[in-house]
């Protein structure tokens, strides 16, 4: 049987991985975790869980960089500001999911993909934009709150097609694969040890989970770096600070 070869090769300067944020492994396996939020069948659940999954990111963004972090502000960093039409899930939508079985082999999956696909982007761009915040240091010179409300309005307003697209060509072609992730991810949020604020155990994920992050990977790397440096000089413009 064959084996599939991992390119470790050095990358190009002007590729997009020369801009990639440290924790992408990291960033990449909560988008999967919180795009699949949106199916959780209780309303007000999906958004306890989303920000437990983000406030668990920024956790392992910090680690990433080595820098250490106020609980408080670990908190308000993973918790999302304002109020988005996009990511608003509709009870009676939610409901109709209920229960969940085969769901991804159904038309059904057309009609729930855009929400799946719209919170794992949303929550990918949070994430690269932390990243940036916490290796450059900026979370010491800004308040928490201010960073946290900078990064949400960027990816308010920001054209996030490029991922959007990406993220729904791979999940389209990992149906199983999805399925697999919800179904592991419900007895796994269920019964993991929680932090306190109900995120999931800070080491372990459903094997689902880091196949879908690595074709996720995939896709991330061949994206124009165009993109994402846009989003870190916007934070720039946000946050008052020259080029």
């Amino acid at each position: 049987m064959g084996t599939e070869e991992t390119d470790h090769s050095e990358p190009e300067a002007n590729s997009y991985a020369s801009i990639a944020p440290k924790a992408q492994r990291e960033i990449l396996v909560h988008a999967v975790l919180a795009g699949l939020t949106p199916l959780i069948p209780l309303p007000f659940v999906d958004d306890w869980a989303r920000t437990g999954i983000q406030t668990r990111m920024v956790r392992k963004i910090a680690r990433a960089h080595e820098k250490q972090l106020y609980e408080s502000d670990t908190k308000i960093l993973g918790k999302e500001t304002g109020r988005d039409e996009n990511l608003l899930i509709g009870t009676a939508k939610k409901l109709a999911f209920f229960p969940i079985r085969r769901i991804f082999r159904t038309a059904l999956f057309v009609l729930i993909l855009k929400d799946i696909v719209e919170v794992a982007s949303r929550t990918y761009h949070v994430g690269y934009l932390l990243d940036y915040v916490i290796g450059k240091d900026l979370h010491s010179t800004s308040s928490s709150e201010k960073l946290r409300i900078a990064i949400d309005d960027i990816c308010r307003q920001a054209d996030t097609s490029p991922v959007r697209r990406a993220f729904a060509t791979v999940f389209e072609e990992s149906k199983d694969l999805l399925g697999g992730a919800l179904k592991e991810m419900r007895g796994w949020m269920g019964n993991a040890p929680k932090q306190e604020d109900g995120g999931p155990n800070e080491e372990e994920q459903p094997r689902e989970v880091e196949a879908l992050a690595d074709r996720l990977q995939r896709a991330i790397n061949v994206l124009p770096p165009a993109h994402f440096i846009a989003l870190r000089e916007a934070l720039d413009n946000a946050l008052g600070m020259k080029g």
